[in-house]
């Protein structure tokens, strides 16, 4: 387990970060999982995104501070709908 964010847990599975978590308050939950991509610019990531003129959801945030990091979120769509997401852990120290 990494970290608890509102209604949202964040588990460290080697490489790969997993997210557990209920739906909005009022919303109905859907299907599918949210892969997340680390990156170490996610300014740069995301406006690369916008070049290619990709369906952006949320520009990059932070989402999460700890006393070693902040933790940064942007979302997007693939061609297909699927929702992806980027994220950049930056050291506050």
């Amino acid at each position: 387990h990494m970290f608890t964010a509102g209604n949202m847990a964040f588990f460290d599975c080697g490489n790969l970060h997993l997210l557990l978590g209920q739906a909005e308050d009022g919303k109905q939950a859907t299907g599918g999982s949210v892969l997340y991509f680390r990156v170490s610019d996610i300014e740069a990531a995301h406006n690369a995104l916008v070049a290619n003129e990709v369906q952006i959801e949320r520009p990059p945030t932070a989402t999460h501070r700890t006393e070693e990091h902040e933790l940064w979120l942007a979302f997007f769509r693939d061609p297909d709908g699927n929702m992806l997401a980027l994220f950049e852990e930056r050291a506050t120290g």
